[in-house]
This record gives C-alpha cells, sequence and structure tokens, in this order.
C-alpha cells in the first residue's frame, strides 16, 4: 500500500512544476464536499493499495495528477453550454435548465433524461481525449497511463450479459486501444480519438453514446444504473472554480479602471469643469463603472455563498504541509495527521500601520541601545597578514630575528581588522487565536450611580481643550493582540540593526485539516512597509494548536542553514483545538503533544522559548518544557521587555 501522505512533497513539487500553481490535495469525497473550489485542488484518493509494489501504486497517483492537470491544460474548463446548443440540435430542441448559477457542464448534463449517465460517459470520454493529448505531449505519460488502466479494468462494473448496460464496461474496457471495439461502438466515440479533438467532440460522442446506449432503456431501470455509477463530481468543480478566478480577475480589473477615475489624470480637472463638460459623460462613466463592479462583487459573493466553506478564500494558494501528531493516550504516532497551510498576512485597511509604529518609536531607541550589547563590535585585529592596515610589531620582530639566523623572514608582518559575522536565525511565532481579542485590563462594572451620566455635564470642563472624551476607553480597550504586535515588531526593528535573519509567523485555524500558518515575514525580508503592514494586519482568529505550528516552524528554521536558529513562541494561553484529544475540555492531550514539539526541535539543534501572558502558565508550561523555556509575563505590557531578555539570553 502506498499513502498520499508518503508522497505529498514529492507529488506536490511533480504538479507544481507542471501546473506553475502550489497544488492542494483533497484525499476523499468528504473534503469535495467543503472543497474551496480552487483551480488548485486535485481531488486523490488517500491511500492506494491495488499493485503490489510501492513504485507501480506511486504512478498510479502521478497519473492522476497529470489527468487532472490536464483538464485544465486542454480546455474541458472552457466548455460553454451556449456554443454547445448552437452546435448540438439534441441539445438545442430542449429547454435550456433554470438551475442558478450551476456550471455549463452540469447544465450539460441536465439536457438529458438521466442526468447522472450523461456525466459518467461525459466524463469517461473527455478523460480520454486528455488522455490521449498528454500522451502525444508528453510521450513518458505513455508509461503510466497503461499502468493506472491495469487498476481501472479491474475496478469495472460488471453486468449480466443480457443487461443493456453491457456496452458501458465494453467502451471503458477498450477506449485506449480503440481498435479493439466492436465497429458500431467505435464509430459513436469516433469524434473523441480525433488528434485535434476539442471538449466538444466528447460532448457529440457522449450524445452518440447516450442515445445508443440509453434512449431504447426503461427509465427506471436507467435511474437504477445511475445510482449504482459512481458520480463524477471534478469537472463541475474544477469549471466552478475558473469561472470564479475569471470574476475575479474582472473585478480587479474594474477596481483598477475606478482607481484611475479617482486618482488618474482625468479627475485633475476641477468639479467646476465636469459639471460644465457635454452632459457630465465623465462622471456617468464612473457611476456605471461602480454599478458593474458592485453587481460582479455580489455575483462572486453569491457563487462563494454556494461553497459555504470558511477556507473558501483563505487557502486558495497556500502551500500545503501535514505533520504527525503525537497521541499520548496510545503513546504513538499519527502519521500525517494534521494538514498545515501557509497563508499570506496580507495589510488590512481597517489596522493602521501608522498607529503601531506611532506607539514603538519612543521605545526603538532604548531597545536599539540594549541589543547593542549583543551585536558584536565587528572588527577583530588579525596578526601576520600578508597586508594590512597596521605593521605587527611581533611579526617585525619575528622577521628581524629570522634575518639575523640568515633564514627567509615571513612576508606576513601587517596586521588587519576583520568585521565578524552573526550566523543566526529566529522565528517569531504568534499566537492569533480568539483569546487575544481579549482586553489587557478587564474593565470593572460600573454601578448604577457611575451608569448614570449627567445629560449636561461637560467632558472638557476637566480635561482641557485638547481633551478626546473616547481617549480613556479606547486606552482601556487595549487588547493582547495590540501589545503582541508592539513586542514583535520592536524586536523586529531590533534584528534587523543586528543583522539576524528572522521570520514572523501567525498560527491559528480549526480542527486538524485546517491548521493557519499567517506568514507576515519570511527571513529573506527586509522589514520594509509590507512587512510592517503585515504585522499590523494580524488579528485574532480561531484556536491554538500549536504542535503542528512548532513543528512547521522548526521546519523553515532548519532549511536556513544557521548555525544557531531560535524559536520564540509568543503565546496567551495552552494549546487547544477542536479535535485536539478526545475531550475538548480536557486539554493534557495538546500539551503532551507540544511537549513532544518542543523535544523534537531540541533534537534538531533548535532553541525554543516559550513566553506567555498567562498567570496561570506555570501549571502547563512546565509540562511542556524547562524552567528555562518559558517565562510567564503577569503584567502584559512587559511582554516586549521579555522578548527582548530571551533573544539576548538566547544568543549571546
Amino acid at each position: 500500500m502506498t499513502a498520499l501522505n508518503e508522497i505529498e512533497r514529492s507529488l506536490a513539487l511533480f504538479a507544481q512544476g507542471l501546473s506553475q500553481r502550489v497544488p492542494i490535495f483533497r484525499v476523499d469525497e468528504r473534503e469535495r464536499a467543503v472543497s474551496t473550489s480552487s483551480l488548485n485542488e486535485l481531488f486523490l484518493p488517500a491511500e492506494f493499495d491495488f499493485f503490489t509494489d510501492f513504485e507501480s501504486n506511486r504512478n498510479a497517483f502521478r497519473w492522476a495528477v497529470l489527468q487532472q492537470l490536464a483538464f485544465r491544460r486542454y480546455d474541458t474548463l472552457t466548455f460553454a453550454i451556449d456554443e454547445a446548443r448552437a452546435r448540438f440540435n439534441y441539445l438545442a430542441v430542449r429547454p435550456l435548465p433554470t438551475a442558478h448559477r450551476l456550471p455549463d457542464i452540469e447544465l450539460f448534463y441536465q439536457h438529458f433524461p438521466v442526468p447522472g449517465l450523461a456525466s459518467y460517459l461525459f466524463f469517461l470520454l473527455e478523460e480520454t481525449r486528455v488522455a490521449n493529448l498528454i500522451t502525444a505531449e508528453f510521450p513518458g505519460a505513455l508509461r503510466l497511463r497503461r499502468s493506472y488502466k491495469t487498476y481501472r479494468l479491474a475496478s469495472l462494473p460488471l453486468f449480466p450479459a443480457d443487461s443493456p448496460f453491457t456496452e458501458f464496461t465494453v467502451l471503458e474496457a477498450n477506449l485506449q486501444e480503440p481498435q479493439k471495439m466492436p465497429y458500431r461502438i467505435r464509430e459513436l466515440v469516433e469524434p473523441v480519438l480525433a488528434t485535434n479533438a476539442t471538449v466538444y467532440a466528447a460532448a457529440e460522442a457522449t450524445i452518440r453514446c447516450y442515445e445508443a446506449f440509453c434512449a431504447q432503456v426503461p427509465a427506471n431501470a436507467a435511474q437504477h444504473m445511475e445510482s449504482t455509477l459512481q458520480e463524477n463530481v471534478v469537472l463541475p468543480v474544477l469549471q466552478r472554480a475558473a469561472r470564479l478566478e475569471d470574476w475575479e480577475q474582472e473585478l480587479n480589473d474594474l477596481d483598477a479602471e475606478l482607481q484611475a477615475f479617482t486618482f488618474g489624470e482625468a479627475i485633475e480637472a476641477t468639479e467646476a469643469e465636469v459639471e460644465n463638460s457635454l452632459d457630465g459623460n465623465l462622471r456617468e462613466t464612473a457611476v456605471e463603472v461602480q454599478q458593474e463592479r458592485d453587481q460582479l462583487q455580489r455575483r462572486i459573493d453569491l457563487e462563494r455563498s454556494v461553497l459555504s466553506n470558511y477556507r473558501a478564500n483563505r487557502i486558495v494558494d497556500s502551500a500545503h504541509f501535514r505533520y504527525d501528531e503525537w497521541d499520548y493516550l496510545h503513546k504513538t504516532w499519527l502519521k500525517a495527521w494534521c494538514s498545515v497551510y501557509e497563508i499570506r498576512q496580507e495589510h488590512d485597511l481597517q489596522e493602521s500601520t501608522t498607529q503601531l509604529v506611532k506607539a514603538i518609536r519612543p521605545f526603538l531607541p532604548q531597545v536599539r541601545k540594549r541589543f547593542e550589547q549583543v551585536k558584536p563590535i565587528g572588527l577583530r585585529r588579525i596578526s601576520h597578514s600578508i597586508d594590512g592596515d597596521e605593521l605587527d610589531l611581533d611579526a617585525i620582530v619575528e622577521a628581524r630575528a629570522d634575518l639575523k639566523a640568515k633564514i627567509s623572514p615571513t612576508e606576513h608582518v601587517y596586521s588587519r581588522v576583520d568585521r565578524t559575522q552573526r550566523d543566526v536565525s529566529a522565528c517569531l511565532l504568534v499566537d492569533l487565536s480568539a483569546s487575544t481579542d481579549d482586553p489587557i485590563v478587564q474593565p470593572e462594572p460600573k454601578s448604577l450611580a457611575e451608569d448614570a451620566e449627567d445629560p449636561f455635564d461637560d467632558p472638557y470642563l476637566h480635561g482641557g481643550l485638547d481633551f478626546d472624551p473616547e481617549q480613556r476607553e479606547t486606552e482601556a480597550q487595549r487588547k493582547i493582540i495590540d501589545v503582541q504586535k508592539e513586542s514583535v515588531l520592536l524586536l523586529a526593528a531590533a534584528l534587523e540593526d543586528l543583522g539576524d535573519l528572522y521570520s514572523v509567523y501567525g498560527f491559528s485555524g480549526y480542527g486538524r485539516e485546517c491548521v493557519e500558518i499567517h506568514v507576515a515575514k519570511e527571513f529573506n525580508e527586509t522589514l520594509n512597509r509590507q512587512t510592517m503592514d503585515a504585522i499590523a494586519a494580524m488579528k485574532p482568529l480561531r484556536s491554538t494548536r500549536m504542535g503542528p505550528a512548532i513543528r512547521h516552524a522548526v521546519y523553515k528554521l532548519g532549511a536556513t542553514g544557521s548555525a544557531l536558529k531560535v524559536l520564540l513562541v509568543i503565546s496567551d494561553g495552552f494549546p487547544q483545538d477542536s479535535d485536539y484529544g478526545p475531550d475538548r475540555g480536557n486539554h493534557e492531550y495538546g500539551i503532551q503533544d507540544t511537549a513532544r514539539a518542543i523535544q523534537e526541535a531540541a533534537e534538531k539543534g533548535i532553541q525554543v522559548f516559550c513566553v506567555t501572558v498567562d498567570v496561570s502558565g506555570h501549571d502547563y508550561l512546565r509540562r511542556m518544557c524547562r524552567a528555562d523555556q518559558y517565562w510567564v509575563i503577569e503584567d502584559t505590557e512587559e511582554l516586549p521587555n521579555a522578548l527582548q531578555f530571551a533573544y539576548r539570553q538566547l544568543t549571546i
């Protein structure tokens, strides 16, 4: 048996090389039901055990990947029902189905009395068309196709000899070698076998086969056959994804056009000039574009509502990783148990980077001065050098002694200054769980007397002319996430001066299949406006599945190749998630898995330090790591100092 998780990384590289997209593997029918409908999705079985050897099973996975990529490559998803109705009278004489928002391929199926049979035939024939094109373009894939055919033949449905559906088996068994087909059946599928066949050739062959195989079959028998065959949902799902991508690109174009109206040269004209222009057609055009844009946005929202999945617009272009999880209850590893998605943290216009920078600016000089003690002077005098800025007195004395002894003296009589380099990489892993939305100081409940405000009270009476009545409320509403972001940005500014490699990731998610790593800054990026925007955009999300987040950070740190690798985990509570153990109320499972992840990091030479603002942190942190590997902060405002102190101690 060959499991998908065993070959997932190599298979992902294989798919990415062919499609220039980061693939997202969907491994069972349940995941199709919650599909994001992304063109990056590939539907694969969780395991392949038909063949006795690993290589043959892996080749079956490769062919399945190739085949699905071919649907994109060879224009399957461009199928248009209007074009098909114009080409084929069988469709034109039937009413166009009125179902809302169905993909065109699904509308094609609805033209037939038993749509499930049409779906089966079309998928089979289109699969053959694209397979022929694959092997024509990539002759090496013929070996994969032949191997896969062995599996398909073994899984064909068996019908009694007198069944009206025996032609289905004959058709599928011989499509790869059409010369073995009975002439009557081969004539039906001839359009698909042509070297220049298009997706409409598969539609034509579907109509021919349906009329030949199913037209005279009683309705109840056809419906029974429909329930026997496995429904092929891949093509409608992929076409829906393609449609969404087209609409979103169109939306971006309209946004750019609106921005040109707002900021372009055309708007440099004064308002009076616009009003005096011929019926103000510039303004009318802008209004029309805005209306078109709003209508398209509603259409996209409706399409996404059909998908109704939290991940629909979050992990579409995300790199996907799988990690093991430690089940302490059964003392075993759960292989490839958690799915981790890397999501690029995008700037949120509602979050002010300016405010964040303003908040940390008063502390920057102090932090930089503190880290000057960590930063090496950068200069070390090297003696006995062949060149340099000073003569080396010791080397000159030795050279004179050699001359006296009639020995050829050395030419290395200078000293020079070399700059030393720090070989350090650090990962700042920030907890983005929902609890980080809590205020730093819980407001005390007001008494009835305090709550009753005097409507005639002047708030400026005692506060001066510059008094802001909302200021105190804003200060009271400072949240844990605000302090986390300020602390991370302060430390990032110091590390930028220090020259150390560092990254900033947030982590959250919900369930083992959706652990999210939000990338604000990678190791190879500098602290610029874009990365500061990303840090400012970090916000509270969902749960805290800490084990896989730490394992992913360890993986990323290992790729830097630095001599000293440090992982700083900033959190506000214990590890917890919806399915982090058999009982959500018992946190021991998550604690034990996180402890094992920290242990794995230590075994790989990575120093881990946990900082938490949870005052009860001692209770679980002492079971997750050593006493010198964590710090419990009782006052949240002390977090910046704690991070700086921890980093200095770890890297000096």
